[in-house]
């Protein structure tokens, strides 16, 4: 499911930034986009996301910037000052011309390490900032997740009323069936043992009989809605409850023989495909 959540916090030494975004996903994947600093709390934030998102493609960026008060520390002033003095006399003797500040800052030995681990009162700071986005993020996506459980409902309605507008189709399309075959055998201009006709009518729209797909489909229906409003990460099981709803439709429509009902059935198949692409972004 799509989300968004960003949250800062800040430490005596450390401004915390955490950004997260999810998209959709079947399965639970994280990639951590973080400091070098912080891989040692990689496994421990893992875990904390696990549980507060569930399913979902899961992008975790968090970035630390030195505060102002300590990054008089952070910079190796001697080796900064031995650097400008190198380029300005690379500059004199070369007669180029050039900012030899700025080339000594983007020296990579210029500033101090801060490999020292965080301590307990910075890594608290960090998982609050960690917590704040997640809370963002989880408060996205049941926005989200409200909406789409609208757009469901409303599918599975649409669908439940195309299937109650079967019923009254099925008498005609009978009496069609049984006069397309006399039409037929009357052309032919053979004699036909009525009797025998009407057993392998019946024989034949027995066959053709769409009763039980109608109920199964009907249960299918109320069992995705039933699922919807109890279940809390339920995305697999509507998943396979709207495959078993495809089955049903397919064979409504392979049986069917009515255009009216192969109307119906199309428009049930258009709308379970709506369904299906919502069920990917549901946890």
């Amino acid at each position: 499911m799509t989300g968004y959540g960003k949250a800062e916090g800040a430490s005596e030494r450390f401004h915390f930034i955490a950004e997260l975004r999810t998209l959709n996903s079947k399965s639970f994947d994280i990639n951590f986009r973080i400091p070098q600093l912080l891989r040692p709390y990689e496994a421990e934030m893992r875990k904390h996301f696990q549980q507060h998102i569930v399913r979902g493609k899961t992008d975790v960026q968090i970035s630390l910037q030195t505060q102002k008060e300590s990054l008089s520390n952070a910079i190796d002033t001697d080796r900064l000052k031995s650097y400008v003095e190198s380029f300005n006399q690379i500059l004199t003797a070369t007669k180029a011309s050039g900012d030899p500040l700025a080339a000594a800052m983007r020296m990579p030995d210029v500033f101090n390490s801060c490999e020292e681990p965080l301590s307990e009162s910075e890594f608290a700071e960090l998982m609050a900032v960690v917590e704040k986005a997640t809370h963002k993020l989880v408060s996205f996506r049941e926005s989200e997740g409200a909406a789409m459980e609208r757009d469901l409902k409303n599918a599975i309605e649409q669908m439940a009323d195309r299937l109650e507008e079967i019923p009254p189709m099925e008498a005609e399309r009978t009496e069609r069936l049984r006069n397309k075959f006399l039409n037929q055998l009357n052309e032919l201009k053979v004699d036909v043992n009525r009797d025998r006709f009407e057993q392998e009518m019946i024989y034949y729209l027995e066959k053709l009989d769409i009763n039980e797909e109608k109920v199964r489909l009907k249960q299918h229906l109320d069992y995705f809605l039933s699922e919807m409003s109890v279940s809390m990460h339920g995305g697999r099981k509507l998943n396979f409850i709207a495959q078993e709803m495809g089955r049903e439709i397919n064979t409504l429509g392979s049986k069917c023989q009515h255009e009216g009902i192969q109307k119906r059935v199309v428009e049930m198949k258009e709308m379970l495909e709506q369904i299906k692409e919502i069920n990917l972004n549901i946890v």
